[in-house]
């Protein structure tokens, strides 16, 4: 019986070249499809813990900026410690790998990129990779996508194209 992982994709940033941010940026985290359950419980009872809110979104934004429910955190050093400490031991589990695509906007204008070809490479290079890392003859995978759905067709492409 196949065994299958999991590619849970966000973006930062837009692809735009007129939009203000400087990269565009695929971030991805690899679990193992029966590791799932035991990740989403250890971060539903740090979310519960911490912020009394077990469907809090992690938005790596807010949390350096310690904004929104993450404001608490700038109040008591010791919480944050504590948060971030807790925070990292989850991440840190063998069973968890992470893979980030990162486009110099600048770089690429220079290459004579445009917002197609970011998302086109972006969604390649990130699908390339979980494939040839993390994949094999026994292990599948399957592909979660938080993403602005007129990027949809640009991941459906890539996964076309393996």
């Amino acid at each position: 019986m196949n065994s299958y992982k999991i590619l849970a994709i966000d973006e930062t940033g837009k692809a735009s070249l007129k939009h203000k941010s400087k990269n565009f940026i695929l971030s991805g985290i690899i679990v193992p499809e029966n590791f799932k359950p035991r990740l989403s419980k250890a971060m539903f009872k740090l979310k519960d813990k911490h912020f009394e809110d077990a469907e809090l979104v992690f938005h790596c934004r807010d949390m350096i900026r310690k904004k929104g429910p993450f404001a608490c955190l700038r109040e008591n050093a010791k919480k944050e410690i504590q948060f971030w400490s807790e925070f990292i031991a989850i991440l840190n589990s063998d069973k968890i790998s992470l893979a980030f695509v990162i486009v110099d906007k600048a770089k690429a204008k220079k290459l004579g990129w445009n917002e197609i070809a970011i998302l086109r490479k972006a969604y390649n290079k990130i699908l390339e990779e979980f494939v040839k890392q993390h994949l094999g003859k026994k292990t599948c995978g399957k592909i979660i996508v938080e993403s602005d759905p007129s990027q949809d067709k640009y991941l459906i492409e890539a996964h076309t194209r393996l």
